[in-house]
């Protein structure tokens, strides 16, 4: 990593020189956990500390734009997120993406509550008259395709599961015997999503346990997300494959949005979008449990 850290710590300071107009130079760098997609160091300089991802795909520098438009989306709720320095690439450079540090602190006594309360207002305050967003972003690596100009069930079924299902056939992950009982799933979708009829709340996207972080007060910050407007419940379909949150975290939630009739049905339809893209992303010790929920519910 050690090669690797000094591009990304030069190619961050080269950013923050044309921002700034000021020099900057490494001080020191390490390396962090930056999950399973990103390499990430923590980069100190004369000026300031900051958080440094960096990644190898093609894409890199639209996934890192798009990461930081949906940290700008995320910042109108009450959750707090990482400040945006700056996003791009140099000659011979990798692409990175520079926010500021954040200390990790022992998460405060109402942790949880605070990130169920925080969730629940999101998905009340920021809302909006269409599904989708005007650009599409990344899930993990996987594009995520967000065209507006339609209902939430076809969005649902085009954009999201039918999406990655044709991404699955096409590179063999799923035989080829399915198409039929998905197209059959796919047609019971209105059975099990219904009409929506509330506005479309501003969705987090990808907020499993490891997407969260505790801040400098012991407060939650969400991070990495996948943003989209959608019904509120979609994004508890990702909280429900991998769990991680502590019932205070619902009690909390629920507080302010209570669960509607057929919640945990819908959840298992939106937690497939998920399944299906790791099934893409990583392979086939996701196929079991996404073709179970597709024989489930056709």
């Amino acid at each position: 990593m050690s090669e690797a850290g000094a591009r990304m710590a030069a190619a961050a300071c080269q950013l923050l020189t044309r921002l700034t107009g000021e020099t900057v130079q490494p001080v020191a760098f390490s390396q962090v956990g930056g999950g399973c997609i990103n390499d990430a160091i923590d980069l100190e300089t004369q000026q300031h500390r900051y958080f440094v991802k960096s990644n190898a795909a093609a894409n890199a520098e639209a996934m890192f734009q798009a990461e930081a438009e949906g940290l700008a989306l995320l910042s109108q709720g009450a959750l707090t997120v990482p400040n945006v320095v700056v996003h791009g690439a140099v000659s011979g450079g990798p692409a990175v993406l520079v926010l500021d540090w954040i200390e990790s602190r022992t998460p405060a006594a109402n942790f949880s509550e605070e990130l169920g309360r925080g969730l629940a207002e999101l998905h009340t305050n920021v809302v909006s008259d269409e599904c989708g967003l005007v650009t599409d972003n990344f899930l993990g690596t996987s594009v995520q395709k967000n065209e507006q100009g339609m209902d939430w069930l076809e969005f649902w079924k085009r954009n999201r599961l039918g999406y990655q299902l044709d991404l699955a056939f096409r590179d063999g992950r799923i035989a080829v015997e399915w198409r039929v009982r998905c197209e059959r799933f796919l047609d019971r979708l209105d059975g099990l999503l219904g009409s929506q009829c509330e506005p479309f709340s501003l969705l987090h996207g990808d907020l499993w346990n490891g997407n969260y972080m505790v801040g400098d007060a012991g407060q939650p910050v969400l991070i990495d997300p996948a943003v989209y407007f959608g019904p509120a419940e979609a994004d508890f379909g990702i909280i429900a494959l991998f769990g991680g949150f502590e019932q205070r975290f619902f009690d909390a939630y629920r507080e302010l949005r209570p669960c509607r009739d057929g919640f945990s049905e819908r959840v298992e339809v939106y937690k497939l979008y998920h399944l299906l893209n790791h099934l893409n992303l990583f392979g086939a010790s996701y196929l079991s449990p996404s073709l179970s929920i597709i024989q489930q519910f056709s």
